[in-house]
């Protein structure tokens, strides 16, 4: 369905629809591509709608970014008028299903500090001891000295 709807249905009705708007000059962000926009997250809401009755809102939100592939400028509108809110969409988006999901009551417990350190510190300071050792041997020629402190 989101194949037939991203080459067939979407690209044509995209030209058309936007064929009817007049050009503009001297405008930030022409009619044209605010229309094209509105239209873009039309369709990414009412899919993602339509997805999550189905089961996955994100294959909704995926479709609808497939039916604008063959549209012209889709991305360029896209990138350049949701650039800087997409930086922050990303980050609750990311906060929101990753963050929230990491149980973090388990991880304040006297045991997980204890496993923690034991992972992390106590072999990080044996490696450094390791690596060390080279640095304090006696060296009987200069050059060698000299090479050894870089």
């Amino acid at each position: 369905f989101g194949i037939v709807l991203a080459k067939h249905v979407f690209p044509p009705a995209m030209a058309w629809l936007l064929a009817k708007i007049p050009e503009e000059s001297g405008a930030s962000m022409p009619r044209k591509a605010q229309i094209h926009l509105l239209v873009m997250l039309t369709s990414l809401v009412g899919f993602a709608a339509i997805g999550d009755q189905i089961g996955s809102h994100l294959l909704g939100a995926f479709v609808a970014g497939m039916c604008f592939t063959n549209v012209p400028l889709s991305h360029h509108i896209w990138t350049a008028q949701l650039k800087r809110i997409l930086k922050w969409f990303i980050r609750i988006f990311f906060a929101a299903t990753v963050g929230f999901a990491v149980p973090v009551g388990p991880m304040l417990t006297a045991n997980a500090f204890l496993r923690g350190l034991a992972i992390g510190a106590v072999p990080g300071i044996f490696a450094k001891l390791v690596s060390g050792i080279p640095a304090r041997m006696a060296y009987k020629n200069p050059e060698q000295r000299r090479l050894s402190a870089a």
